[in-house]
């Protein structure tokens, strides 16, 4: 658990001196999934998909969280768009 706080920590320090690359925002999104934090990570998808809105990662990740919240529709939906993208992901 440790680590993934270091990391949260650590992409927040690259998201403040760089907040528009959208792979920042993904990456704490996963290490937000690993502690069970599926609303912060959500919201980080979402910015990351407002900076890219053809990041398929930021799809795959945000499915995650919709999965972790029982919202497998949504999932669903969420990630055919990502396989759309990049169907190699």
């Amino acid at each position: 658990m440790k680590k993934f706080a270091s990391a949260i920590e650590l992409y927040g320090q690259a998201i403040e001196a760089c907040p528009n690359e959208p792979a920042y925002y993904t990456n704490r999104a996963i290490a937000y999934l690993k502690v069970d934090n599926f609303e912060f990570a959500m919201n980080d998808c979402k910015q990351a998909l407002n900076i890219n809105p053809k990041f398929a990662k930021a799809y795959n990740r945000m499915s995650k969280c919709h999965i972790a919240l029982g919202n497998l529709k949504d999932a669903s939906i969420i990630l055919q768009k990502s396989i759309e993208l990049d169907p190699a992901n």
